[in-house]
C-alpha cells in the first residue's frame, strides 16, 4: 500500500484542529482586550487637535486653489497660468471661514510675452465646498 493512499491520521487531524481553536480564542481575546480599552482624554485630546491642524491646513489649501481659479478668470490667456506651489506664508486666516491669499501668477499677455502678475483677493467659504472670491487685485 502507497503512502499516499493511507486515511489521515485522526491524531494529526485532532492536533491540527485543536492548532485551530487556540489561534481563534487567541485572536478573540485580543480583540475583545482591545475593545475595552478606552484612551484616556490626554489622548482624545491630542487625537482632536491634530484633526484640527489638519483640517486648518486643508482649509489653508483649498483657500490658494480657490484663489487660483478666481485669477484664471480673469487672465488673457488662462491655459498658460503658471501658479507657485501652495505656500502657507501666501494665505492669512481671518477667520475660519474667511482667508486672504497674496500670491503671484506667471502668464501670457495680449502680446504672447510671458509676465508675472501679483494677486491679492479674499476667499469666502460659504458652505462645505462653496465659496466666493472677494475683492480680488492684479498687479502686472
Amino acid at each position: 500500500m502507497n503512502p499516499k493512499d493511507t486515511p489521515v491520521n485522526k491524531k494529526e487531524l485532532s492536533l491540527t484542529a485543536k492548532k485551530i481553536i487556540v489561534i481563534t480564542v487567541a485572536v478573540i481575546f485580543v480583540l475583545a482586550i482591545k475593545a475595552c480599552i478606552k484612551e484616556s482624554p490626554g489622548q482624545a485630546k491630542s487625537r482632536m487637535e491634530s484633526k484640527n491642524e489638519r483640517e486648518a491646513k486643508n482649509m489653508v489649501t483649498k483657500a490658494f486653489v480657490y484663489s487660483k481659479n478666481c485669477v484664471r478668470e480673469k487672465l488673457i490667456s488662462p491655459i498658460t497660468a503658471k501658479f507657485p506651489y501652495v505656500d502657507g506664508s501666501a494665505v492669512t486666516k481671518i477667520n475660519d471661514s474667511i482667508f486672504t491669499v497674496s500670491s503671484h501668477v506667471d502668464s501670457q499677455n495680449s502680446f504672447g510675452a510671458m509676465i508675472r502678475m501679483n494677486y491679492k483677493c479674499k476667499i469666502i467659504f460659504t458652505a462645505k465646498d462653496l465659496y466666493k472670491c472677494e475683492d480680488l487685485i492684479i498687479e502686472e
